[in-house]
């Protein structure tokens, strides 16, 4: 549910965390729906949720009513996007995940598909380049075919690029299970 942007009011105010460009957004721009959100939930009012993207806010007991009553379907851990990568490389991965969704294939193969440059460093043992961006792997499943050419899936591997373009990012084919993101120079 994490994936879907919606945090809870004790997440949102938590000390030390910079308020999301998003909610400043909404909260200025949208003075009286902010209002709304602050004052009108009963109950619990840490479990009042906002969601900075779409922008709306609930006030469900826990993340299962909140599902049920918003019909969002949550994606898998496997498709889970790391919150240390830049804006828009999140911005990339929420769209790539959205492109598989829509055409049904979600399904990874069983591996994590994103990681912060310092998580897969920690999980490989090996240092990355200070210019990576993000790692994704992609062994097997419905992912593969988007980052490795051998699948001959010629239109979803094309389809990657203008997702990447559009953002100021590139990728590296580094072996048949491994691409990495990185800045346009």
């Amino acid at each position: 549910m994490r994936e879907e942007r919606w945090m809870l009011t004790d997440e949102l105010f938590a000390a030390g965390r910079a308020e999301p460009p998003e909610v400043a957004a909404f909260r200025m721009l949208q003075e009286e729906d902010w209002d709304h959100f602050m004052t009108d939930v009963v109950d619990n009012p840490a479990m009042k949720f906002f969601n900075p993207e779409i922008p709306e806010f609930a006030g469900f007991k826990d993340w299962e009513e909140l599902l049920y009553n918003t019909a969002i379907t949550p994606f898998e851990d496997e498709l889970a996007i790391p919150q240390d990568v830049p804006v828009e490389v999140q911005d990339f991965c929420r769209d790539l995940r959205n492109s598989m969704r829509a055409l049904g294939e979600e399904w990874c193969g069983g591996c994590k598909a994103f990681y912060s440059p310092d998580e897969w460093a920690r999980v490989n043992g090996s240092p990355v380049s200070r210019s990576t961006l993000l790692v994704i792997i992609h062994d097997g499943g419905n992912m593969a075919p988007r980052f490795n050419l051998d699948y001959e899936q010629y239109a979803l591997y094309s389809s990657i690029d203008p997702m990447l373009r559009t953002r100021g990012l590139w990728r590296d084919h580094m072996s048949s299970v491994e691409s990495r993101i990185y800045r346009l120079p």
